[in-house]
């Protein structure tokens, strides 16, 4: 469920800018800013963004002779969270519970861009995207459950189990441990939040140990963001139409435009790249977020060879002269010259 590959991974072996230190870790930790110096992207807790039983109207009152309601919604309860754990969304319409008509379930699961603390040749920071939420079957197959159930796996089970496949991908590990260090990226926009497009959690997460000095406060409670609309510039736009195999929220979604890993490049192509974009005003900095009228990088020309340069030198006059000088100042280099060689002789000749 992750897009892209942990390029970030040679990045303290492979640039030679020293280790990762802890405030890299804490800009590192999000979209752009989480806190906690562990916390490896937003926090999501899949058990508070599943509905509760109280929710769901789940209760121990019902039984044959006096509570045939109660049992239904026990009944439809169990349905919420078999489709939760199996398929992602409801294989039936189950009926809601107090002001809730039905349950609106979709699955569970963050789309965020992960800053992963290299910098690109634009100068740009560079990040990864990062979803979590499971992609389901893919062509006939997933449509065909879709016809049959209603339904797509994209639940919890197959979630793990397509995580499970995923890590014995060697690919990206030897990719990461093979590159130079010096990364050329591409500009990528994709959707953010969760699969509905929710930025933020309904719930707060718990601060831990906010006090600098360690001491053993009582966690806080603060709003947990997943993804800040402000600072990370999130604009909307319609996502394509579902094919089938997958759930697709209806409505404008939220996107993120970020720039991501494109390919190595040598060390020499990634100072010249810079060199070039710092000459026509395009080199970036961490400071540049990109927003959705961020355009991707012009074409970098070909670094000039050690002989086009000489050639280039000898073209404006004789190697290591400027053919600009004026008379006067050739005129007083020769007699520079002509006096050191006069010093030399008179000092040769008095020995």
């Amino acid at each position: 469920m992750i897009l892209g590959t942990p390029h970030f991974l040679s990045f303290a072996a492979k640039r030679g800018n020293g280790d990762i230190k802890p405030h890299d870790l804490i800009r590192m930790s999000a979209t752009t800013r989480e806190t906690g110096l562990t916390a490896l992207g937003p926090y999501y807790d899949y058990s508070n963004e599943m509905m509760y039983p109280s929710e769901l109207g789940i209760g121990r009152d019902g039984d044959i002779g006096r509570g045939a309601d109660q049992i239904e919604r026990n009944i439809d309860g169990i349905q919420y969270y078999i489709d939760t754990m199996a398929f992602g969304t409801p294989t039936t319409r189950i009926p809601g519970y107090g002001n809730i008509n039905y349950i609106n379930q979709s699955p569970l699961g963050l789309n965020y861009f992960f800053n992963t603390g290299q910098q690109c040749s634009n100068g740009a920071d560079m990040y990864q995207y990062m979803t979590t939420i499971p992609s389901g079957l893919p062509g006939d197959l997933g449509k065909g459950l879709k016809a049959t159930l209603g339904a797509n796996l994209q639940g919890l089970a197959p979630g793990a189990m397509q995580d499970s496949f995923e890590a014995l991908n060697p690919v990206p590990i030897l990719n990461a441990v093979m590159g130079t260090g010096y990364p050329k990226c591409k500009l990528m926009e994709a959707p953010v939040g969760n699969a509905d497009g929710q930025l933020a959690s309904r719930f707060p997460k718990q601060i831990y140990n906010a006090d600098p000095t360690g001491s053993d406060n009582p966690p806080i409670e603060v709003p947990n963001v997943w993804v800040d609309p402000t600072a990370d510039k999130v604009y909307y736009k319609t996502l394509p139409p579902s094919d089938g195999t997958k759930y697709v929220p209806g409505g404008p979604q939220p996107f993120m435009r970020r720039w991501v890993f494109d390919k190595w490049i040598s060390q020499d192509e990634y100072k010249w790249t810079q060199q070039y974009l710092k000459q026509t005003g395009r080199l970036y900095t961490s400071a540049n977020i990109p927003d959705q009228n961020t355009p991707p990088d012009p074409p970098i020309p070909p670094q000039p060879s050690a002989n086009k340069v000489k050639a280039a030198l000898q073209d404006k006059g004789v190697e290591g002269f400027s053919s600009n000088l004026k008379s006067e100042q050739m005129t007083a280099g020769m007699l520079f010259a002509g006096l050191f060689l006069g010093l030399v002789a008179y000092t040769a000749l008095r020995k």
